[in-house]
């Protein structure tokens, strides 16, 4: 008999082992993280029809069993972010004047390549509060200015920053969401503007009881690292 555990207000709803999927923000994700540095989590087997998610996509996830804590599948991904950075394959370079963020970026030899030129010509005329956006969503890119290290949950609802990392215009608010919700503080980090040609990886972790959301090595501190599986749109079909 299958066992769901499910909160229908919060759409979430979680099928323990052996399925051992979660179902939430219109997706089907696996509960069980795997861990190491952003080339080996890309290159992860997260089961079959399944896929690393987006920055984005894991973002969605960790805040939704955030919001169900008390759940066993949204417990896992909690426990998850209390112990290990969450990473998805996103990708950010940091140039003198711009950020510019790339979901599933190119790869060579196990080292993340991103060129300005090519990024920012890909991108197109969409623009949602300050973050440009290429015609898939894939790119985008924000100038300096974003407000960074602690934030209230009103200045995350007015940071940009989360837009760009993640390619979702409600990302902030949902943010600051998990902050009045579950009282948490919140911390941002980016490089400073001035910074040419240096890659990043988001992550978003919970640390001494702060939500911690930024760019960090994509090496990871010694592959300290994790990633779920999301379910790929034709296997979901």
């Amino acid at each position: 008999m299958k066992i769901m555990e499910t909160r229908p207000e919060n759409d979430f709803e979680y099928t323990p082992p052996s399925v051992g999927t979660i179902k939430t923000a219109g997706r089907v994700y696996t509960d069980s993280p795997i861990r190491g540095n952003f080339n080996q989590l890309r290159q992860a087997d997260y089961g079959k029809g399944f896929r690393q998610p987006t920055f984005g996509e894991l973002l969605d996830l960790t805040i939704s069993s955030y919001l169900n804590q008390g759940n066993n599948g949204a417990d896992k991904v909690v426990q998850t972010a209390k112990q290990f950075f969450l990473s998805g394959n996103t990708a950010i370079l940091y140039t003198p004047q711009l950020v510019i963020v790339q979901d599933m970026p190119r790869v060579e030899n196990g080292r993340i390549v991103m060129d300005k030129d090519n990024l920012v010509s890909k991108l197109g005329l969409r623009e949602e509060n300050g973050v440009r956006f290429s015609d898939d969503g894939t790119i985008r890119s924000i100038n300096y200015g974003f407000e960074t290290e602690w934030q209230t949950s009103e200045q995350m609802r007015n940071n940009p920053f989360s837009i760009a990392l993640t390619g979702d215009i409600l990302a902030p608010e949902k943010l600051a969401e998990i902050q009045e919700k579950i009282g948490m503080k919140a911390y941002v980090w980016a490089l400073d503007k001035g910074t040419n040609n240096v890659i990043r990886v988001p992550g978003l972790s919970e640390i001494d009881g702060r939500l911690v959301l930024g760019g960090d090595d994509w090496y990871g501190l010694l592959g300290d690292r994790c990633s779920f599986g999301v379910q790929q749109i034709d296997a979901a079909a």
